[in-house]
């Protein structure tokens, strides 16, 4: 119901403007911007048809960068072989994007996606890289309090060290010649 107002509204400006009005008279007749007016009289003018007043999709008609479905199957294929490898290997296979693209390559395809494109692949295809959880110790107060002494112990030396830094400009002859480390 929307679009066939602004259907009529269209014609209604090509009417005015055939009829002689100007296009800021327009404008301002039917309460739209001089663009506005502007925008659809080019339409029309192309072909001279009313039909071109229409609405129609701005979506684009070609998208160079969409992967075809036989890249996808393979980037899925890719990856499911390298997960059956890591599950019969001892060895360690990546099986993530870059393990993806190397596979992709020694299969000889040429153009091969970004790896973010790979990400974004796999996610749609609901295939995500399962990370196994590592198991936590069970932590007890003691140790709690055993890790922030550790800590703070540390931040003490660190501190130290950059408040002798101040004071002690030749530091660095020092650190060249192993007499102090210099921690991180």
């Amino acid at each position: 119901m929307e679009t066939d107002k602004l259907y009529e509204q269209r014609k209604m400006a090509i009417h005015l403007l055939r009829s002689g009005l100007s296009k800021p008279e327009v404008a301002t007749r039917l309460h739209h911007s001089r663009e506005w007016v502007y925008t659809w009289w080019k339409r029309y003018n192309k072909n001279k048809n009313f039909a071109d007043l229409r609405n129609y999709s701005s979506a684009p008609k070609h998208k160079p960068n969409k992967f075809s479905e036989q890249m996808r199957q393979e980037i899925i294929i890719a990856r499911s072989e390298l997960e059956a490898e890591k599950a019969e290997s001892k060895t360690k296979v990546h099986i993530g994007v870059d393990g993806i693209r190397e596979r992709l390559k020694t299969k000889g395809l040429k153009k091969i996606p970004c790896a973010r494109s790979i990400e974004r692949i796999l996610k749609e295809s609901s295939i995500r890289q399962t990370r196994k959880a590592e198991s936590k110790p069970v932590s007890t107060k003691s140790s709690k309090v055993d890790t922030n002494l550790q800590h703070r112990s540390e931040k003490n030396v660190h501190t130290n060290q950059a408040n002798s830094r101040k004071q002690n400009s030749s530091w660095v002859l020092k650190l060249i010649q192993g007499k102090i480390d210099l921690v991180i």
